[in-house]
């Protein structure tokens, strides 16, 4: 498939809390007071020449579930749509435990700001593709166990095979949401959003989620994209990262990684990980 991506993290509910939000791409309402009929709609284009198949599948271990949905199309006349259109793509990625290099200081801001990261061959992932298209949004989650300031990460992007330095590099975790210094507050606009921060006590642990869509400055590439972000300054935070990632691209695409199991998918991190890290 084009697109696989577990169904809340499709529409930003990743971690099965909903924040209710509202965007150019995504919208989040609310359904009845106390029930558990809210709505998510995702308008990003997904154009198709000959056909399309949109399918859902349970892998978890509740058997039913009630579901409503639409899904509204355009039928064009012949030639309409340009033999060039790219199809969407979106992909799942996670690391439940960040790994950090030796001989950094680790988990902490203090004393880092010596240490460079010179290739991000440690960064986490989020997009790697091989064709020709615009990479255009981005949900990240952060589950900040450690917690502290978890943000000062850069992204770094390598287009059409580019090693080092990165063809696009940020200047740290917030400024990919164009959010101010370490947030702490919870906001969403048109196309960036820090819209769950669950410590507001300047902490910064716990959960937070966030969405960049990159609609009037996408990324192009002609032949590769790799998508990352350094966890910490170089990479010294071990925390828990997911993504989803959108792009459209001319098929055939670069496969994608297995997507792990409904369990392994859950929020939090895994047993055993917790107790690593002390």
């Amino acid at each position: 498939p084009s697109v696989e991506v577990p169904l809340g993290d499709f529409f930003g509910a990743g971690l099965g809390t909903l924040r209710y939000i509202h965007s150019r791409i995504v919208d989040i309402n609310k359904g009845p007071r106390g029930g558990d009929f809210d709505g998510m709609v995702n308008y990003f284009p997904m154009p198709f020449q000959k056909s399309a198949r949109i399918t859902l599948e349970n892998d978890g271990k509740v058997p039913g579930f009630m579901l409503w949905y639409h899904i509204d199309y355009e039928q064009l006349p012949p030639g309409a749509l340009p033999a060039n259109a790219g199809t969407l793509h979106a992909q799942w990625r996670r690391v439940a435990k960040a790994s950090v290099r030796d001989g950094i200081p680790k988990n902490t801001t203090s004393g880092a700001d010596s240490i460079k990261n010179l290739t991000g061959k440690d960064n986490f992932l989020m997009l790697d593709a091989e064709g020709e298209g615009s990479y255009v949004g981005l949900f990240l989650i952060v589950d900040n166990i450690v917690g502290g300031w978890y943000g000062e990460g850069d992204d770094m992007i390598f287009v059409d095979g580019a090693k080092w330095p990165p063809t696009f590099s940020g200047t740290g975790h917030e400024e990919v949401f164009s959010a101010g210094c370490c947030p702490d507050e919870e906001f969403w606009g048109e196309y960036t959003g820090f819209y769950l921060i669950e410590n507001l006590n300047g902490n910064y642990g716990g959960k937070n989620q966030m969405y960049k869509f990159y609609v009037n400055d996408p990324v192009r590439f002609q032949k590769s994209i790799r998508v990352t972000l350094e966890h910490g300054h170089a990479n010294n935070f071990a925390n828990d990262y997911t993504s989803t990632a959108f792009w459209y691209q001319k098929e055939p695409h670069k496969a994608f990684p297995a997507l792990p199991s409904a369990q392994e998918r859950l929020p939090g991190w895994p047993q055993g990980v917790a107790e690593a890290l002390e």
